[in-house]
């Protein structure tokens, strides 16, 4: 364990802001992990956890805790869950408070590396997540190729819950293995125990840690088929707003031959794999190149600018007052919140007891409306400049700044934004970015 003092944070966020750490350090393993939180309690400071650092703001001035950058590594294809891994198992080190890092219990020791068209794969919290989807796509290996182009690390996704592109990673995810600092071992968390909702889980708010991620498992597919919801996704392939691409009742019929209409951006015409339960779709690297594609088309260049991506969250509000804005605003367009398809049901055969709410939790009248399309037509915010600080022409939920700005800029005109939708709608919107001051 290396501990560095007074390391600015500015380069390593995305936004590019940011002051000095008091002490920093990396961990690439639970045990460097738990040193460094040892060595935060000796000098009584907090533990701050920063992963990619895309979805973080950063305070200008100085930040006195220990921050600490997690780098653990690994990916485990179709691993035995109810395995420890062997390598770690001889690792053990004392803890904080004297105990032991003692690999967590689970369930079903016998489990088998895979049950069917379902595969586990476990993960190091300090992977690349778009380079996990790559490797998955790779694979053929179905459930997240819709999150693709997202940055930051494993470790993230779960805190943070990210979706895109009508997929959700909670809807993949078995567990999440996490150091308890008041306790000092390693706790493994069900995907009822996360708590997640939309860009939300239990680890934003830490109700019983704090804890930091070290490990997540998650449930894939050899055999699925493409979510194309997404009105993005329906235009780049062509219209496929009927069946087979249709929420969960997709059906392939054998006389469905769909092609993109026009060519790509290469000239190239898109054929798409043929699926063997008859019919057609597009594959998994398709639909990966198409989700990098749109979302390039979207995003600003973290080359040019400084930018955590989506800084606000979609909201989500009642069907009341859905109807009540649509009255006012007819074209406001609104997503029904429902089961997304997902890995539901495989999900509850590997858990025990099933770790998804019930359904009757699930069926509470709600709509999520595109925060973007608010801002641009009944706001009239397109393109909004203050100072240093600018919603993204292209995508105005993600703020930039030209390298000039700091973290009071940042929020001042963030407030602005959120009243200004206030008055207009009623509607109050969150951050979806986290704050370290």
């Amino acid at each position: 364990m290396h501990i560095q003092e007074h390391i600015s944070l500015k380069e390593l966020t995305t936004m590019k802001i940011g002051g000095d750490a008091r002490y920093f350090c990396s961990a690439s393993t639970a045990e460097a992990l738990a040193e460094a939180v040892l060595f935060a309690r000796e000098k009584n400071v907090p533990v701050i956890v920063l992963g990619g650092g895309s979805n973080t703001l950063v305070a200008s001035g100085d930040i006195n805790a220990l921050v600490l950058k997690i780098e653990i590594k690994g990916v485990e294809w179709e691993s035995p869950l109810g395995k420890w891994n062997s390598r770690r198992r001889g690792a053990l080190r004392r803890g904080v408070g004297g105990g032991l890092l003692q690999p967590p219990a689970h369930r079903n020791a016998s489990t088998p590396f895979s049950k069917g068209d379902s595969v586990p794969v476990v993960v190091g919290a300090g992977e690349s997540w778009d380079g996990f989807v790559a490797q998955a796509v790779e694979k053929g290996l179905w459930g997240i190729e819709n999150l693709s182009g997202i940055p930051g690390t494993v470790g993230a996704a779960p805190i943070q819950n990210i979706g895109a592109y009508g997929t959700e990673v909670k809807d993949t995810i078995l567990w999440v293995e996490v150091f308890d600092i008041k306790a000092g071992k390693l706790r493994r968390l069900t995907n009822a125990e996360c708590r997640f909702a939309y860009r939300d889980s239990m680890f934003k708010h830490q109700v019983e840690g704090p804890f930091i991620v070290c490990r997540v498992a998650f449930l894939l597919r050899k055999d699925g088929v493409p979510n194309l919801e997404y009105k993005d996704l329906q235009k780049y392939f062509g219209n496929l707003s009927s069946p087979p691409f249709q929420g969960e009742k997709r059906i392939l019929g054998a006389s469905q031959d769909l092609e993109r209409p026009s060519s790509d951006a290469k000239g190239v015409q898109l054929r798409y794999e043929g699926d063997k339960r008859g019919g057609s779709f597009p594959s998994l690297q398709q639909i990966r190149n198409a989700v990098i594609e749109i979302r390039s088309g979207k995003f600003p260049d973290l080359r040019e600018f400084g930018t955590a991506g989506s800084f606000f969250k979609n909201p989500i509000i009642s069907k009341k007052q859905f109807d009540e804005l649509k009255e006012r605003y007819p074209n406001l367009p609104g997503f029904p919140l429902s089961l997304s398809p997902s890995l539901e049901g495989e999900i509850e055969r590997w858990c025990t007891p099933p770790t998804l709410p019930s359904k009757e939790g699930r069926r509470e009248e709600k709509v999520k409306i595109p925060l973007a399309w608010v801002l641009d037509n009944i706001c009239n915010l397109k393109g909004f400049k203050k100072g240093n600080v600018a919603l993204f022409e292209k995508q105005p939920i993600v703020l930039v700044h030209s390298g000039e700005a700091t973290s009071e800029e940042i929020e001042l005109f963030a407030k602005e934004i959120a009243d200004i939708v206030k008055v207009k709608t009623g509607i109050e919107i969150e951050w979806e970015v986290q704050r370290i001051f």
